[in-house]
Parts: structure tokens; C-alpha cells; sequence
């Protein structure tokens, strides 16, 4: 057998490689010692000689084109890898150069050494590599380029074949479109990091697989995702979503103009762009994150689920009409039911599964949460699932997922399932009488309501909208932790019947040491430079002049102190200096949203811009009367939190459970924007007794 020859037996060849000569001697040089058997560390050594001789030589020269060839000859499969992005945006001439010895190598060379992500080939200028390797930031951005018929395009065609390459590397912005934000900086084992890219485009998408190497200025491998262009259309935009063991690390949206065949590209036409949509580090930075079960992103194109072997689209445009009952409807029931407790002096009793009232209100719950299961279990779409990861690409968009029923539509006499309703009170994964399998000559008409039907008791809901990229307080390896909740800010408008602001007032100020009252919205600008923990307000959110508004305090206010409009909520509102970690904001109130639960939404998003670590509010209006009550108990169960382990997605499915069970039918419909994996500090011993509420 032939000895290998290391990489120091080769000093003296590539010394020659390395000298001051001409450079078709020096490529002679480099040619001699590919002949030679060498090993891994030989093989890399002649790679990182042969990038760095390829960056010296002219485009287009023969000299070029002769070391081109030779370097596909180099078995490693990194290097390989980074000639065939290098390709996709070099000149024609160069590309069939590197095609054709890469497909010479593959026939008649060795098999490819698989060293991904270590060799050192480089995609980039020289001084940009050197810079990016000393750099302790992240400088690699996606980028992306378009191929027709082996040409590289900065238009899609209209009704042809095109393919969209895509990779992560510094920008080569004369080759390639990249995009305006840098990937996160995070640290990247030895072997580098394994991603998988998932394009969505017209309800379709693909997947592949990269590995971005530790050393900053290397890219990763090229993703080539082929697309056939509508005919119609002038102008076409892509979704890539690159996970990190099922969760969000970067998203990406790609666009372009789009061209008829043999049209040419001109100057102010809409070229190949690449815009972030989501950045998330913490996907890598916490090592101990719950893993996630299912990846759903709704955008333009509907909602799709990212599964490990497919990407599928649903429709879930019914899920509006959902929310629109319970805007209308619901709740002004749920009013009712609250004003009867107190009436009978019953406040927080629980659910009582004989009255009426409660039967009525939760089997038409029921019913409306199983309209939107059969309406996506009849598209093909399984249990996702315990804990979801949402990403919504269209602010526009909302897919209430917290009020998905999976336990088959209730008959008309159904009753409220009694082992359900004393599981909430446990830690329970399960209903003991619900968990299999619902038996299919009963789905239409099941005999029982159970709590743990609705995916906002039995699921762990995390929600990401693009508008997190504006600046939210987000967790990571060195800060998982959100201070004990020991002070409060508490506004509330006066649509809000006094004797329950009187008695939330109260229950504050008994649960907290520091409780700071802001009759409107100057002293609440005030009260906030102190960083409370937590911010609860129970504002009207009313409109004017096609604006909408927050409105506390009282009604004779002037606006300037009682009304906030959307584009007056800034930092100094909700955590002045922007600490880290952010503040918990409770947004509940009357009308707190314009015509749909949707705006309630967008509204919160505002919010979660401005350093703020959760902002919790409801998929529904919640009338003035409700919103004290409603207040109370969240912040109640909020602050006799002892975990301190558990993250905030488990902590808010436990918080609706036990509101639940203590007659908050409400608590089906609470949200929350913010990252999930927060955990929150138990308060001490002496200040965790449950408050009254």
C-alpha cells in the first residue's frame, strides 16, 4: 500500500507555490503536488494554497481557468461545495470550467473527503475573509442568486424554470443579492453548524440541508431550490426559514420582478432582494430550551407546517368568523356570568358544571374550536403536538391556534367532562377519561366538553411576528430569568366600573410592596422610570379620526394625558433605557381591539417592540366589567409562580388551567407575544402568599 505523504513532508513543494515566481510555475508547482498520495491535512493544506493563488490571478485568464480545474480535483467535499456556490455567481466561462471538472473529478478522482465545514476555501474578497475571521461579530449574511438556463439573473422569467441558490457567506454584492441583516452571532461548535433551509412559495416548499462552518468568513454549502414562475404574475417573493432543531434561527424574505422571456433587465426595476424577516440567536444560545414539536408559519400563502420529512399548506381563513363570535357574542355572556357570582357573592368559586349559563357557553366554544379542527384535520393535518412554535410572516394574519377544540363537536346536551375539570387543578399532562383516540361514531355529536380539548389548556403556544426584530427583550445562555414580580404600575380607564378598580387597586397594593397608581398617562411615564417588573393596564382602546388609541383615567382627561395613540407608544412608556431584561406588560380592556380580535394583536406587537420581555392580552374584546376580575386572577397566579425551572409558555398553559378552574372562562382566549423559554423568579417565601383577589 502507498504510504500518504502529511503535510509537512510537502513544505518544500508548496513553499514553490508560495514564492515569488510566475504563476504558471506556481500552478505547475500546486499541479505536481496533487499527483502525490496525501493525506486529510495534505489534501486541506493544498486547498487553502489554491484559494488564496485563485484570489491573485485575473478573471477570465487561462491561468485562472487551469487552477480552477485543478482545485476540483482537491477530494474534499468542502471544498467542492464552495467551488459549486462559487459557480453560481462567477462569469460563464468559469462556471462551465468548474462544472465540467467537477464532473470529471466525480468519474475518474478519489471520493470526496467529507470535511464539512473545516476546509479553507474561501467565497469571498481576501481582506473581507481576514476581517470576518478576527471579527468576534457576525458579519455572513443569506445570500441569494437566480439561474435561468445556466445564467445568472437578477429577475425571475415568467412561466419558465428557474432555480434560486442560496447560501450563507459574507456578501459578494457584485454576484449576488445578500441580505440587509447579518445571521445572529452565536458560538459555533468545531464542526459547525447543522441548519435546515425551507423555502415555501405558492403553497409549496422544499427542504435542505447546511452546515455553516465555525470560522466566520467561511460560507456554507449552496441550496439550490427550483421554481417554476407563474406565467401571470410580474412579481414573485419566497419564503426561507432556516431552523435549528426545529426552531426558528432566520428568516428570509426573497423577491423579485418578474420578466417575460428575452425581456431585458433595466435600471428601477424591482431586483433580486433579500429582506430578514426573524432573527433568533436564542434558538442556539440556550442549550436547554423545550425542543419543538411542530413548526407553523402563516404568511400570504396560508398556513404551511414544517414536519421533518414534508412542508404542507392548509387553509384557515374560517378562523376569522371564530373570532368574530367571540367578539360579538361570547363574552358579553361570560359578563354575565361574572356579575351573577358577585351578585351571590361567589367571585372565583369555580366552574360550575351544572349551571346552565357555563354548559351553553363552553359547548359553543366547543363547537366553534372544533370548526376549525375538522377544518384543518379534513386538509390532512395531525396533532402538531405539545408545544407549537407559531411564526407569523403577516402581521395581517392570525391564526387562533389557542382556541383549537380537538375532542370532536359536542351534541346538543353535552355535559362538562368532571375529570377534566379537577385535572386543571393538578399538573396533569392529560385528561385521565380524554386522551385517546375520539372514537369516530361520536365525533359529531360527543357527549362531553373537556377542558383539555382546547389547545390553550393542553398545548404550549409560542408565537414569533417579524415586528420582534425592532428591539425586544429576549433571553439567552446568560440571562434566562425574568426578575421576581416585587412592584407594579396599574392605570385603568374609567369605562372600568369603579368599585372594581377600587378592589383591583386594593388586591395590588395588598400583593405588592411597591404598587404605583397612574391616573393617566404622564404619571404612568413617570412610574415607569422606577422599572417595575410588571405593567398592568386596563385601558379603553378607542378611535379617532382613523386613529386608534389607549385611553386610562378619567373621561374629562384632556388627550394629551388620557389618550396614548399608536404611534405615541414608545420606550419611555414601557421600560425607559431600554433594561435588560424587559418588563411584563398585562394589556387588558374594554374594546381592546378596532373591528377584530386581530387588531388587538397588531396593537400588542407595538408593545413587544420596545424592549418588553412578555405582553399578555386576549384573542378576543374583553368588556370593561370583565377586564378587573380578569386582571386580578392573572396577576394572582402570576405572582404565586415557585418554579423557578419552568419557562413562561409553561407557566401561562398553567395559569389558564387554574383561572379555568376557578370559573375564568376567559382564560381559554389569554395570549402572549414573547419568547417562551423566559423563566420568571419565584417571589421570596414571605411574599408568595397567594393574593386575595
Amino acid at each position: 500500500m502507498m504510504t500518504k505523504i502529511d503535510a509537512a513532508a510537502l513544505a518544500d513543494l508548496l513553499a514553490v507555490v508560495r514564492a515569488e515566481m510566475p504563476d504558471t510555475q506556481r500552478i505547475a508547482a500546486l499541479e505536481a503536488a496533487l499527483c502525490l498520495p496525501l493525506d486529510e491535512a495534505g489534501w486541506r493544506a493544498c486547498a487553502d494554497l489554491a484559494w488564496q493563488l485563485l484570489a491573485g490571478l485575473a478573471p477570465h485568464s487561462p491561468s485562472r481557468h487551469r487552477l480552477l480545474a485543478l482545485a476540483a480535483r482537491i477530494p474534499l467535499r468542502s471544498l467542492r461545495e464552495r467551488l459549486r456556490t462559487f459557480a453560481a455567481v462567477a462569469p460563464a466561462t468559469e462556471r462551465a470550467v468548474i462544472e465540467a471538472a467537477l464532473a470529471e473529478a466525480a468519474r475518474t478522482g478519489p471520493a470526496a473527503i467529507d470535511d464539512l465545514p473545516q476546509a479553507a476555501a474561501r467565497s469571498a474578497p481576501r481582506g473581507q475573509v481576514e476581517r470576518a475571521a478576527a471579527a468576534p461579530a457576525e458579519a455572513r449574511r443569506v445570500n441569494a442568486c437566480l439561474l435561468h438556463q445556466g445564467e445568472r439573473r437578477n429577475t425571475f422569467v415568467a412561466g419558465a424554470h428557474c432555480v434560486l441558490r442560496c447560501w450563507i457567506g459574507l456578501p459578494v454584492p457584485d454576484l449576488a443579492a445578500h441580505a440587509d441583516l447579518a445571521v445572529p452571532t452565536v458560538d459555533i461548535p468545531d464542526e459547525g453548524l447543522e441548519l435546515t433551509a425551507v423555502m415555501t412559495s405558492g403553497g409549496s416548499a422544499m427542504r435542505r440541508k447546511l452546515v455553516l462552518p465555525a470560522d466566520r468568513s467561511l460560507p456554507s454549502n449552496a441550496c439550490d431550490f427550483p421554481l417554476e414562475v407563474p406565467a401571470h404574475e410580474r412579481h414573485l417573493a419566497v419564503e426561507l426559514v432556516f431552523l435549528f432543531r426545529g426552531r426558528v434561527f432566520e428568516a428570509v424574505s426573497i423577491d423579485a420582478a418578474v420578466l417575460a422571456a428575452g425581456e431585458p433587465e433595466l435600471p428601477g426595476q424591482a431586483l433580486l432582494r433579500v429582506r430578514v424577516l426573524a432573527s433568533r440567536r436564542q434558538a442556539l444560545e440556550i442549550a436547554d430550551s423545550a425542543p419543538v414539536d411542530s413548526l407553523l408559519v402563516c404568511g400570504a400563502a396560508g398556513l404551511q407546517r414544517i414536519g421533518e420529512l414534508e412542508v404542507r399548506r392548509y387553509d384557515l381563513s374560517q378562523a376569522n368568523r371564530a373570532i368574530d363570535w367571540l367578539n360579538e357574542k361570547a363574552f358579553l355572556t361570560q359578563a354575565t356570568l361574572v356579575r351573577r357570582e358577585e351578585a351571590n357573592g361567589e367571585s372565583g368559586a369555580g366552574l360550575d358544571p351544572e349551571d346552565p349559563a357555563v354548559l351553553a357557553l363552553l359547548r359553543t366554544m366547543a363547537r366553534h374550536g372544533a370548526t376549525l379542527h375538522g377544518v384543518l384535520a379534513v386538509q390532512g393535518f395531525t396533532d402538531p403536538g405539545e408545544r407549537i412554535q407559531v411564526l407569523n410572516l403577516d402581521p395581517q394574519t392570525y391564526a387562533p391556534f389557542e382556541f383549537v377544540y380537538d375532542r370532536g363537536y359536542p351534541a346538543d346536551d353535552a355535559r362538562l367532562c368532571p375529570e377534566g375539570l379537577a385535572a386543571l387543578a393538578t399538573e396533569a399532562a392529560h385528561c385521565p377519561r380524554c386522551r385517546g383516540p375520539v372514537p369516530d361514531d361520536q365525533r359529531a355529536a360527543m357527549p362531553l366538553v373537556c377542558p383539555f380539548g382546547f389547545w390553550s389548556i393542553a398545548k404550549i403556544i409560542e408565537r414569533l411576528d417579524p415586528d420582534e426584530l425592532a428591539d425586544p427583550s429576549l433571553p439567552n445562555a446568560r440571562r434566562r430569568s425574568l426578575p421576581a414580580l416585587d412592584a407594579v404600575v396599574f392605570a385603568s380607564s374609567e369605562l372600568v366600573p369603579e368599585d372594581e378598580r377600587e378592589l383591583t387597586w386594593r388586591a395590588l397594593q395588598r400583593s405588592f410592596a411597591r404598587a404605583t397608581l397612574a391616573r393617566d398617562w404622564s404619571e404612568w411615564r413617570q412610574a415607569v422610570r422606577a422599572h417595575p417588573p410588571l405593567l398592568l393596564a386596563l385601558p379603553h382602546h378607542g378611535e379617532a379620526d382613523a386613529l386608534d388609541y389607549l385611553q386610562i383615567g378619567e373621561d374629562t382627561l384632556p388627550p394629551r394625558l388620557g389618550r396614548l395613540s399608536r404611534g405615541q407608544i414608545g420606550a419611555e412608556y414601557l421600560n425607559p433605557g431600554g433594561l435588560e431584561p424587559g418588563p411584563i406588560v398585562l394589556l387588558l380592556g374594554c374594546r381592546t381591539a378596532t373591528e377584530s380580535g386581530a387588531g388587538y394583536v397588531q396593537l400588542t406587537r407595538y408593545l413587544q417592540q420596545h424592549k418588553t420581555a412578555i405582553v399578555l392580552g386576549t384573542l378576543a374584546e374583553v368588556l370593561g366589567r370583565h377586564a378587573a376580575p380578569l386582571a386580578r386572577e392573572l396577576v394572582a397566579e402570576l405572582v404565586a409562580v415557585n418554579d423557578p425551572r419552568a419557562d413562561f409558555g409553561t407557566i401561562l398553559r398553567r395559569v389558564r388551567r387554574r383561572m379555568l378552574a376557578r370559573g375564568h372562562l376567559i382564560a381559554l382566549c389569554l395570549v402572549a407575544l414573547g419568547d417562551a423559554q423566559w423563566r420568571l423568579t419565584p417571589r421570596p417565601a414571605e411574599a408568595s402568599a397567594r393574593p386575595a383577589a
